[in-house]
């Protein structure tokens, strides 16, 4: 992933705004995906994460042809299909992509659910080196998130070491940050 906390605030701004207007074309990119392999229904609301979940661990161990060459503004260019610490594989530049995907699909929900949700920049006082400072983050009454992250970090098993996936991850995920606030039935 890139190194957000190296950039000034001003970069952070600029890629948040980038970011934030890129993010319908990601979610009707997934949903284009989901109708052509048949998936899911998208329809936005809580509910379609919980079908979302089993479709995009099988999606993401298929590693199918997207035909697409671009990388996810959040993704360090040539990163993927190398080698961790441990030796373990990274993700290939499809699933990285389909992560990307996936996140602005659970922002869209949570911000369906949640109006007030913002998209804003992370700011920590610089002392303590924050690895978050600066990323793009979902900011409302449920606290704090970034949806890449929750996304990259429940597929990151799978594909580095063939760990069994949560399929309802996902959807308890999306479904706690609209609960938290007693909005929405969780699904």
């Amino acid at each position: 992933m890139r190194t957000f906390s190296l950039l000034s605030y001003d970069e952070a701004q600029a890629y948040r705004e980038a970011y934030v207007a890129a993010l319908p074309e990601l979610v009707e990119r997934l949903r284009r995906r989901a109708e052509r392999t048949g998936g899911p229904v998208l329809d936005g609301g809580v509910d379609s994460v919980q079908p979302l979940g089993g479709w995009f661990f099988e999606q993401l161990a298929a590693d199918a042809e997207d035909g697409l060459s671009e990388y996810p503004m959040w993704w360090q260019p040539g990163a993927e299909n190398s080698k961790g610490f441990f030796g373990e594989p990274a993700p290939s530049l499809r699933q990285v992509r389909l992560i990307d995907e996936v996140a602005a699909y659970l922002a869209h929900v949570v911000q369906a659910s949640v109006p007030e949700a913002q998209w804003t920049i992370y700011r920590r006082d610089p002392k303590y080196r924050d690895i978050k400072q600066h990323r793009t983050v979902l900011e409302g009454p449920f606290g704090v998130i970034d949806p890449v992250a929750v996304v990259y970090k429940q597929a990151i098993g799978p594909i580095s070491s063939g760990q069994t996936p949560d399929l309802g991850i996902l959807h308890r995920w999306a479904s706690s940050k609209i609960n938290l606030i007693g909005d929405g039935d969780g699904g």
